[in-house]
């Protein structure tokens, strides 16, 4: 397994991301993929070439099959995961700034094409399908777009492509938000005041009323959000979060067991291997091994 880097706040900081030309396009097999709860400042399109790829965000989860694709606006937040590891789930990524397509600040472009998008609060993660003429056309686009990456001297046309695919997702978007009901804002707010609080705090002592009061609720109101949203207790998701921060350092410092057990805010190292062999299945010397030798 490998994972995405993100920053403390996880904000993804994209790899190959250039202000010359922000795109970056990946084929990756999802079932060899961690990607934990994360969001950037691009916007992303998914391709599921094989296999069945889950998508998460705070209060809604579909699955996407192969030849189907989702577009996530700016600074969502997301995961993604294969729902059967044991087969191939080959997707492609299309991660790009919008003013790739936008142009300067301030354009026609701008302001009457990608803002309206990018704004509006009710467009998070959008399954798109070929059952309507825009998603076929997405799809469509999209693999034409892949095609061309690897190539060299097609920016133009990839800008152009990225263009009329923006086009048809207006339509599909116009689409799918007349059959959707408004969505509140609040819990999604909530949610990430406190994921950003573990984020921010996960290597020291936290209690459920901190995590409470960073979205300035009650400790029940913060059990229910949780629940509603990512299916877990706090607790639950903030010792996942340390244990996968505990993982990354085993694999990449020489950090002895101790000192990664207080780094990421475990009480001790026994309760530490407790937590982790339950959770990894081994301990973490044996999965430093493991990792090394591999």
């Amino acid at each position: 397994m490998f994972s995405i880097i993100t920053n403390d706040n996880q904000l993804e900081n994209v790899s190959g991301m250039n202000s010359e030309y922000p795109i970056v396009v990946r084929h990756i097999n999802m079932a060899m993929l961690d990607v934990p709860w994360h969001w950037h400042e691009e916007v992303e399109f998914k391709y599921v070439e094989s296999g069945l790829l889950r998508m998460r965000t705070e209060k809604d989860e579909f699955v996407l099959r192969a030849g189907e694709a989702c577009f996530t606006n700016t600074n969502i937040m997301e995961m993604s995961e294969a729902v059967d590891r044991t087969q191939d789930t080959n997707v492609i990524t299309f991660v790009f700034h919008p003013a790739l397509i936008s142009g300067h600040f301030q354009s026609i472009y701008e302001k009457k094409y990608v803002r309206p998008v990018l704004t509006n609060r009710q467009i998070k993660v959008i399954k798109i399908t070929s059952e309507t003429e825009s998603g076929a056309a997405i799809c469509k686009g999209l693999l034409k777009v892949s095609r061309l990456y690897d190539q060299g001297n097609t920016e133009f046309q990839i800008r152009n492509l990225l263009s009329e695919i923006w086009l048809h997702l207006i339509k599909e978007i116009e689409t799918q938000l007349n059959s959707r009901p408004a969505e509140s804002l609040r819990s999604k707010d909530r949610i990430r005041y406190m994921l950003q609080y573990i984020y921010t705090h996960y290597a020291e002592k936290i209690t459920l009323e901190d995590i409470a009061a960073s979205a300035n609720i009650s400790e029940r109101e913060a059990l229910r959000t949780f629940k509603k949203a990512l299916d877990k207790a706090p607790f639950d998701y903030l010792n996942e979060y340390r244990l996968d921060k505990a993982r990354e350092l085993l694999e990449t410092t020489d950090l002895t067991v101790t000192e990664i057990a207080v780094s990421t805010g475990f009480s001790d190292s026994a309760y530490f291997g407790k937590v982790f062999r339950k959770y990894f299945e081994s301990t973490p010397g044996n999965y430093r091994k493991k990792i090394k030798k591999d």
